[in-house]
């Protein structure tokens, strides 16, 4: 009915490091899936003005990782153990 209710978030980070690793893990066991990434900083040119000191410039991507209901289970667990063996 809905393709999107099909769809169920198992990962979110906004360390891109990590997110690559979680979609690594999940492309080695084939599990499908889709991504999205929402900006969280500034999103005009006020960036390097004086006031955003403070405001993390590594930090400013939000990453989500989402697959099909029935594997979300499977993913999450996958990719935990992915990032566990990381650290």
């Amino acid at each position: 009915m809905f393709p999107f209710l099909s769809r169920v978030e198992v990962y979110a980070t906004m360390d891109p490091v990590l997110f690559s690793c979680a979609r690594r893990a999940l492309e080695k066991k084939q599990i499908s899936y889709t991504c999205k990434s929402e900006t969280m900083g500034r999103t005009n040119r006020g960036g390097g003005i004086p006031g955003s000191f403070g405001e993390d410039q590594n930090s400013k991507m939000f990453y989500y990782i989402y697959t099909k209901r029935k594997d979300a289970p499977l993913a999450s667990g996958v990719i935990s153990e992915s990032i566990k063996s990381r650290t």
